[in-house]
């Protein structure tokens, strides 16, 4: 099935490839060029190599949408659908970004843009950081997570906001333990992500 997919989104950026215009235009032109950046924290690195080697746009755009489908595919069969819960919320969950990507998201593979990378950086991130037992695969989660934050203000305003709610929550009703120090750890990710972006600026 994910090749089947994969298949789609190679027939689908080559039969309607997208120029980079306005913003996303501008996600292009600063790849490699720091003088040029205006936003999108590490979406600039990840088209870097990408351009050097003289690919186009739309060829560019496809590789890392496909790299982060199958991201997305992996992450959530590993740890969504086997995700030991007394509900199958994160089973649920697990669902949502595979039907994205199977669906909505199909006609952006091969369009230079942020919310696809970003989306799945943040889904991949989310859940090593929650459903894994093992230290080294949440700190990788955690680095998926905060490159997430670098590639949008609003992701970094939505978190800030959630963690404080969580903390205000925290000290009116019981919560897993194993929960809240995981989500303590997305503080230095958006600490980390906020200084990326001012230093970037």
């Amino acid at each position: 099935l994910c090749c089947l997919q994969l298949g789609v989104f190679v027939w689908f950026a080559r039969r309607y490839p997208i120029t980079p215009f306005s913003d996303f235009e501008g996600y292009w032109n600063e790849a490699g060029n720091p003088a040029e950046y205006f936003k999108g924290g590490a979406l600039a690195y990840l088209f870097w190599p990408l351009k050097a080697l003289g690919l186009s746009p739309t060829i560019a755009a496809l590789i890392l949408h496909s790299l982060s489908f199958l991201g997305v595919v992996i992450t959530t069969v590993r740890y969504g659908f086997r995700a030991q819960a007394g509900v199958p919320i994160y089973r649920i969950l697990a669902l949502v970004p595979l039907f994205l990507w199977f669906s909505i998201w199909v006609p952006l593979v091969g369009f230079v843009e942020v919310m696809l990378i970003h989306t799945s950086f943040l889904i991949i991130g989310l859940q090593m950081m929650y459903l894994s037992q093992r230290r080294f695969t949440i700190f990788i989660g955690m680095i998926f997570v905060y490159m997430s934050f670098t590639m949008r203000a609003q992701a970094m305003l939505i978190f800030g906001i959630l963690i404080v709610v969580f903390g205000v929550l925290s000290r009116l009703v019981r919560i897993d333990h194993r929960f809240a120090k995981r989500t303590l750890l997305l503080i230095p990710c958006l600490v980390l992500a906020v200084g990326t972006e001012t230093t970037l600026l």
